[in-house]
C-alpha cells in the first residue's frame, strides 16, 4: 500500500527491462506482488504500467508458475493477466513445478494457453514412496514431446529455458546430459 515503495518496484522492473533490452534477452522473469489473489484489483494497475514500458521496448514479463496464491492457482493467474490485459506480462509455464504442486501440466498449459510468455523445462515424477522428486530430463513424468507439441498448437513462438536443479550430477556434467535430452525431444 505504500505508494513509494510501489513506485520504487516499478523502477526496478523498468531497470530490469532495459537490461533485457541490453542483452537481447526477450523475457524476465517477475513475482505477482504479495501473490495474494485477494490483492489482484491492488497490482493489476501496476503490472499495467510495467506492461506498458514492456510493450515499447518487446521484452516479455512472465511470474513463474510456482506454488502460491497467485503463482500456483490457474484461476488466480489468469486472474491477474486478464485484470492486465496485455500480452506482455504473463505466465512463465514450468509444467514440472505445476506438476509438482499436484496440479495436472497439461490442463494448466490448456488454461495458460494464452497467456504463456516463456518456458522452464526441467522434469520430476511423483510416486507413493517418495512424493514429487525432480528427476533428469527425461527419466520422470513430464511428456516433454507433447509440451512441444501443445505449445505449437496454441502458436507459442518464445523461450524454451532448461533449468537445472538437481544437486546430482554437478551442473557441469548434468547440464550435458539436459541439453541432450532436450535435443532427443
Amino acid at each position: 500500500d505504500d505508494v513509494a515503495a510501489l513506485e520504487a518496484e516499478l523502477a526496478l522492473t523498468r531497470r530490469a527491462i532495459d537490461v533485457a533490452v541490453v542483452l537481447g534477452a526477450r523475457s524476465i522473469r517477475v513475482a505477482p506482488g504479495d501473490d495474494n489473489p485477494a490483492r489482484i484489483a491492488h497490482l493489476a494497475p501496476w503490472f499495467a504500467r510495467a506492461a506498458a514500458y514492456a510493450a515499447d521496448k518487446g521484452v516479455y514479463m512472465g511470474f513463474e508458475t510456482h506454488g502460491g496464491g497467485i503463482s500456483g492457482s490457474i484461476a488466480a493467474a489468469r486472474r491477474l493477466c486478464e485484470a492486465v490485459g496485455s500480452p506482455y506480462l504473463g505466465v512463465l509455464y514450468d509444467p514440472c513445478n505445476v506438476m509438482g504442486a499436484g496440479v495436472d501440466y497439461r490442463l494448466a498449459l490448456w488454461e495458460f494457453r494464452e497467456h504463456i510468455v516463456h518456458v522452464h523445462v526441467k522434469d520430476g515424477a511423483v510416486s507413493m514412496e517418495r512424493g514429487f522428486a525432480r528427476t533428469m530430463l527425461g527419466e520422470g513424468q513430464i511428456d516433454y514431446r507433447w509440451v512441444c507439441e501443445a505449445l505449437d498448437r496454441i502458436g507459442y513462438s518464445g523461450d524454451l529455458a532448461l533449468e537445472y536443479e538437481l544437486p546430482d550430477p554437478e551442473p557441469e556434467v548434468g547440464l550435458v546430459a539436459f541439453l541432450e535430452a532436450a535435443q532427443a525431444l
